[in-house]
């Protein structure tokens, strides 16, 4: 038997409100960096016209007054940003930066954010040296030159001379320096911002490296940023012959003393001549390196070495050329000087009267010689 009748029953029903816009990106644990484009992207649906972009610096707790964009195309998908130094006057640089896009048809409900925190750091280009460059010690018109985007008030500046190792030694050699010295201003940074290095110091290496650092500012919120040399450049000497001089004779057999300037220590040289232009080999009787000494008869600010000339040189008009004993890039070569014989004179003595007859009569003459260096003309 069926018994028909009538039930009633509470039914509890939600409708549940899924946002038409969906950040994709940033949407946390990105790296941005003042002065480079980044896209801000996002899915939508049909009902997103316009959208509305905004960059919280708190994580998500309020947003900045002047917005990344306004009025974009929601369909569009993708908004390429240039990341200025600011947003209207706030910096913008920190480790909690979120994005939030909004349906400008409907700003209550119709938004969505990044869904963790991601960063915006400003950023630092060494440009001068960034690798095979030749600068000289005691050179004292060396800039180090950099460009710099964002807020970074103060650089540290490093130096290496071990920049060929995975892990190089870094000393800095300037601190607390203005990060916007000397520099042609931008829009969102500067560029050829420079530091003298002055004078270059006696550190001859071909494994030089230079680094630009941010300062390590305590108050700072976002992470330090720094840029090296891309590749090794070198710090040479400066080598000048100063004797033998131009047209200077030099007595085959006598000691005549070479006399070279330098620019950091360089006191072991390798020795050659070119004897009428015949190109340049060992001299006979040297032995290379030969080391240069200071002091004593040697002049102020010069190096020296005394040169007892083989008897068996060849005499003619000559150079000397010094090159560093271990990098024979640093040499220099002398002007033409000559190389002549020279003569012992026994007798007469180095201070003697002589005496010539005119006829009959005997005049006298007075004679007298030098012992050291000889004659080279009588």
């Amino acid at each position: 038997m069926i018994r028909g009748g009538t039930n009633t029953a509470d039914v509890a029903w939600y409708v549940i409100e899924i946002p038409t816009v969906k950040v994709t990106s940033p949407d946390g644990n990105e790296v941005w960096y003042v002065g480079e484009t980044n896209n801000i992207t996002w899915t939508y649906m049909a009902s997103a016209s316009n959208v509305d972009i905004e960059l919280s610096s708190n994580g998500g707790s309020s947003y900045i007054g002047t917005k990344i964009a306004t009025g974009v195309t929601g369909s569009s998908g993708s908004y390429p940003w240039y990341i200025p130094e600011k947003l209207g006057t706030t910096d913008i640089m920190g480790t909690t930066m979120r994005v939030k896009i909004t349906d400008t048809t409907d700003t209550t409900t119709n938004w969505d954010k990044s869904n963790a925190n991601f960063e915006i750091r400003g950023k630092i280009n060494l440009d001068i040296p960034n690798g095979g460059e030749l600068w000289y010690i005691n050179d004292t018109t060396r800039n180090i030159q950099w460009d710099v985007n964002g807020d970074i008030e103060y650089v540290d500046i490093y130096r290496a001379v071990d920049g060929d190792q995975p892990s190089p030694t870094w000393v800095k050699i300037g601190n607390d320096i203005n990060a916007y010295n000397n520099c042609s201003q931008g829009t969102y940074g500067a560029t050829n911002c420079t530091w003298t290095w002055n004078p270059i110091p006696d550190l001859p290496y071909n494994t030089m490296k230079i680094m630009v650092e941010s300062d390590d500012d305590a108050a700072r919120t976002w992470t330090q940023v720094t840029d090296k040399s891309a590749a090794v450049f070198e710090i040479r000497p400066n080598v000048t012959v100063v004797k033998p001089a131009a047209s200077d004779n030099w007595l085959v057999g006598r000691t005549h003393t070479i006399q070279w300037t330098a620019t950091g220590t360089v006191t072991s040289m390798n020795v050659f001549y070119n004897p009428a232009g015949t190109g340049y080999v060992v001299p006979p009787g040297i032995t290379n390196p030969i080391t240069g000494y200071t002091g004593g008869s040697c002049p102020v600010n010069k190096f020296c070495y005394d040169w007892l000339i083989d008897p068996t040189t060849e005499q003619a008009t000559a150079k000397i050329r010094l090159d560093k004993s271990d990098n024979a890039q640093v040499t220099d070569e002398s002007s033409d000087f000559n190389l002549i014989a020279s003569l012992d004179l026994d007798n007469p003595a180095t201070t003697t009267t002589l005496r010539a007859y005119d006829g009959s009569n005997a005049v006298p003459i007075d004679w007298s010689h030098p012992e050291q260096p000889a004659m080279s003309n009588i």
